[in-house]
């Protein structure tokens, strides 16, 4: 096998440390032509290297100086016979030959300046910058061209070109901006699969450049793009196309979006302070309100406030009224007294916590139709999600592991998802904290996108779901505005443990009574919506495969990639 021209001279070059980098690229291109097994393995474990600058190139030099110079050896044989090239492995060809031309197209632009655009190109470092695009049928024509083979060669160029033929891209049929968030997404997924494709990167950093975001989804699409390779939690949210006003992420969109034109500042600010629909729902009533705030004030000593409790139900009980809100509000305070006795034995574990405020949340609902699914239960709307994620981009990796999210605390009704909460120990990090919030806004809006698919998308509805730490929690609202979702605090919960802080208990009662009205709300609309589709669902059983209901796979809420959450040992980060 003949050593391309510039692999001799390479060899020959005492120089060779002062070889630029672009003249590297070359070097690889060259012996990518060769379509060499061997060169397939050292190529790959070359690209997978950060290109963090020049310095770096000493050391690929030093690797293909030895790899040409075990090619010296596949010269023709005795025979005059030439040694046979390996066979290689399509897939791996591929992703060689993408990763090539990422390669080639960054290290030409390798020292021109950043991409003009309103946020920072992402890279395969955090210092890499590229400005060009490389036309995929020269490169082809570049590898068919290299000295040596000939025809050989020429059918190498044409293999590695036919694999990208379906990728061609007619400007006509789609807008930058809708080909920015397809690329966008896919390299978030492939980010999160812990891959990399520099071809992908040198394409979406093209489409970014002068791309002026003309509303808020196209804004977050590219917040997502500055974050690609960050690895933060905002991310999976931006690239949702969920905003987030409240919570520890909250601080990332609104220095984003301080930097943004002054039209999109203004649909910030709208989204901001528009009046949410659970602002709406009605709280504890004023007669069991009355009743708690009496009590307590009567005295903060366990037994007189005990027999006070006693004395009141059994009015209840006498009047008829086992059922009404102010019965269940004394069954509440009640059990809190009783809980505050073992307040020192309590175990600080996540399910310690959550038995307190599951248990209260089971007497508030005792006469509703709404139904607590606890114990790590999988999501339905999150499973939907990620099968329209892996669909997207024919990730046959993921096929058999669509389980959904699993959830600690999910209410619903008749089958339909309608919130999801999560809960966590006192003693939990920041980081888990964080990670946590995201999953349960991503689970959230999925429930949400599932709602709306039934009752149309114009229905005003919102998800309102709750986060705990311990005996505190938040309270927050997710709803669809124009083309995002919109998630914003709704209000607190705390659940008291000594009887001075007893009076607490009366904000956190109305709050989950409003929880409880408005998820009662959702289920009355829900319900006609539901028969609908199930009836739908039916006649399309009697109807030709064409005409049957398929997923919606535009714009998915995001979720990681099933073997990349199996890498984790915690997988709050889902």
């Amino acid at each position: 096998m003949k050593i391309p021209q510039r692999a001799t001279a390479y060899l020959n070059d005492t120089l060779y440390d002062k070889w630029s980098f672009p003249h590297v690229v070359d070097l690889i291109k060259e012996e990518l032509s060769l379509n060499h097994e061997e060169s397939f393995s050292v190529l790959d474990q070359i690209l997978r290297k950060d290109f963090k600058g020049v310095s770096k190139a000493n050391q690929w030099m030093n690797k293909w100086k030895s790899l040409i110079k075990q090619y010296e050896k596949t010269k023709e044989t005795p025979t005059g016979t030439k040694k046979p090239s390996y066979n290689v492995n399509v897939n791996t060809a591929k992703n060689m030959f993408n990763n090539y031309q990422g390669t080639q197209t960054i290290c030409s632009t390798f020292n021109e300046t950043p991409i003009a655009s309103s946020s920072a190109p992402i890279s395969t470092s955090s210092t890499l910058t590229t400005t060009a695009f490389d036309n995929q049928a020269s490169t082809s024509d570049s590898l068919a061209s290299t000295s040596g083979t000939g025809a050989a060669k020429s059918a190498v160029g044409d293999k590695f070109a036919s694999l990208f033929d379906d990728e061609d891209e007619d400007d006509s049929a789609t807008s930058n901006q809708e080909r920015f968030r397809r690329e966008l997404y896919k390299a978030l997924y492939l980010h999160f699969k812990g891959g990399q494709d520099l071809f992908l990167v040198a394409r979406l950093n093209k489409l970014a450049q002068g791309l002026v975001p003309r509303n808020l989804s196209e804004a977050l699409d590219l917040l997502s793009y500055c974050l690609l390779n960050k690895d933060m939690s905002p991310n999976e949210l931006s690239a949702s196309h969920i905003l987030c006003f409240s919570g520890p992420t909250a601080t990332v969109f609104a220095r984003y979006f301080d930097k943004q034109s002054p039209n999109i500042r203004i649909l910030f600010e709208q989204a901001k302070s528009r009046s949410t629909h659970f602002s709406t729902v009605t709280e504890l009533s004023e007669e069991g309100r009355n009743t708690v705030q009496n009590l307590i004030e009567t005295t903060t000593e366990e037994l007189p406030l005990r027999l006070k409790i006693t004395e009141k139900k059994l009015q209840l009980l006498e009047g008829g009224r086992h059922k009404s809100e102010e019965m269940q509000a004394l069954d509440v305070i009640e059990y809190l007294v009783l809980m505050m006795r073992r307040k020192e034995q309590r175990h600080i574990s996540e399910l310690a916590f959550y038995r307190v405020t599951a248990h209260i949340m089971d007497i508030i609902l005792s006469n509703s139709s709404l139904k607590l699914v606890d114990g790590e239960n999988c999501s339905q709307a999150t499973k939907n999600e990620q099968k329209a994620n892996q669909k997207v981009f024919c990730d046959d990796d993921d096929t058999k592991k669509s389980i959904g999210r699993k959830i600690d605390m999910i209410v619903s009704d008749k089958g339909c998802e309608l919130s999801s909460s999560e809960w966590k120990k006192q003693a939990t990090s920041p980081l888990t904290i964080e990670q946590q919030h995201v999953k349960n806004i991503r689970t959230n809006a999925s429930m949400l996108k599932k709602m709306l698919s039934l009752c149309g998308e114009d229905a005003l509805m919102c998800v309102v779901g709750m986060e705990w730490l311990g005996l505190v929690g938040c309270v927050y609202s997710v709803e669809k505005l124009n083309d995002v979702y919109v998630m914003d605090e709704a209000g607190t919960l705390i659940v008291p443990d000594t009887l001075s802080t007893l009076s607490l208990i009366v904000d956190t009662l109305d709050m989950l009574y409003k929880i409880k009205q408005h998820h009662e709300k959702l289920a009355t609309i829900l319900e006609p919506a539901m028969e609908r589709s199930k009836l739908s669902r039916q006649l399309n059983k009697l109807r030709s495969a064409a005409e049957t209901e398929e997923d919606d796979t535009t714009n998915p809420i995001f979720f990681t990639p099933t073997n990349k959450r199996q890498k984790k040992s915690d997988t709050s980060h889902q």
